[in-house]
């Protein structure tokens, strides 16, 4: 990945603003030198400068679905399918310093099983259930080592910073914890039909949740007449 961002230029971290210098307090210099200094050739006002960087973005996924279909006779069959996707990326800002990325893992789960019937020629029941898991982690890593004695709050994460005109969320740690919180959604359905010649007519029955919030809401299909 490349990116460009801008940083305090050598002569803003000696306090030295379009030619004029200003007072720097002491402790103002260490965190000024959290920034890499300028690499291009661009020049710009106000003590910044930009720093163009190219680095890797590893990800790693991995997928695999499964399928299993069974006729126990002429009018019964069932199948089961199982789909399992994790993938984890070290995600890098492109228009932030490279001192930090952003770990982001997932990893989501789907099951479907469905049973059908057919009673006649002209009219077959599905019931299909379905489960899904879906669980997501993203954590700000450091890729720079910052004293714990830099932290605005002492004992605390270092937390993150921003230089109007330079740069917005830099640094390093996040107060919130890590994201990692299972949504289990499941759902299920029954839906006969009858074929009785050039139309097709459709009805059924669904339901649908969510677990974890208290709720189970039921949708009643819409039955409908269409040509075959």
């Amino acid at each position: 990945m490349s990116g460009a961002t801008f940083v305090p230029d050598a002569n803003a971290r000696r306090g030295v603003i379009n030619g004029i210098q200003v007072p720097l307090h002491p402790q103002i210099g260490p965190y000024l030198d959290l920034f890499p200094l300028p690499n291009s050739t661009r020049t710009f006002s106000g003590g910044i400068g930009e720093y163009l960087f190219s680095r890797s973005q590893p990800t790693d996924e991995h997928y695999v679905q499964g399928r299993i279909d069974h006729h126990y006779s002429n009018r019964d069959a069932i199948f089961t399918r199982y789909t399992f996707d994790d993938g984890k990326v070290n995600r890098i800002p492109i228009n932030k310093t490279p001192i930090a990325y952003t770990g982001e893992s997932s990893r989501n789960q789907y099951s479907t099983t469905e049973w059908r019937h057919t009673f006649s020629p002209t009219f077959l029941n599905q019931l299909r259930f379905g489960v899904n898991r879906s669980t997501s982690l993203a954590d700000n890593v450091r890729t720079i080592d910052i004293p714990p004695s830099m932290s605005w709050i002492p004992g605390e994460k270092f937390g993150y910073f921003t230089i109007s005109g330079v740069v917005t969320e830099n640094g390093g740690d996040s107060f919130q914890p890590e994201h990692h919180q299972p949504a289990r959604r499941y759902r299920d359905v029954s839906d006969p039909g009858e074929f009785p010649g050039r139309y097709t007519q459709h009805g059924g029955i669904r339901f649908a949740g969510q677990a974890g919030s208290g709720s189970r809401v039921p949708a009643v299909a819409i039955c409908d007449v269409c040509p075959r």
